[in-house]
């Protein structure tokens, strides 16, 4: 079984469109999947897949604001000090740095 089918095969598609994780999470609340004997979040994971590489210093966020979400339409990456803006002015991010792929509906 390829990463991409373990990963759907995991995953229940909500109303709102979050692509939220029905296996394993960690104490956080984070789904969680086993990758080359590493234990990964399973967002980074699922935004690696679909999206490319994390670009280094830069962290996976929500659009959703649900954890457990996958959904590559509701993943991007920021740096440490966008996300502390962002928090800091209480104001949503406008746009995704990452944006999902012409198939991502297929899944």
């Amino acid at each position: 079984m390829t990463l991409e089918e373990r990963l759907l095969s995991r995953i229940m598609k909500r109303e709102n469109g979050c692509w939220e994780w029905t296996g394993a999470c960690n104490s956080g609340g984070y789904g969680q999947l086993c990758v080359l004997g590493h234990m990964r979040r399973v967002h980074r994971v699922a935004y690696e897949l679909w999206n490319g590489p994390i670009p280094k210093g830069l962290y996976v966020l929500h659009r959703c604001n649900n954890i457990r979400c996958c959904n590559p339409a509701h993943l991007y990456a920021k740096s440490r000090h966008m996300i502390r803006r962002i928090r800091l002015s209480d104001i949503e991010p406008i746009e995704p740095i990452a944006k999902p792929p012409p198939d991502w509906r297929r899944f």
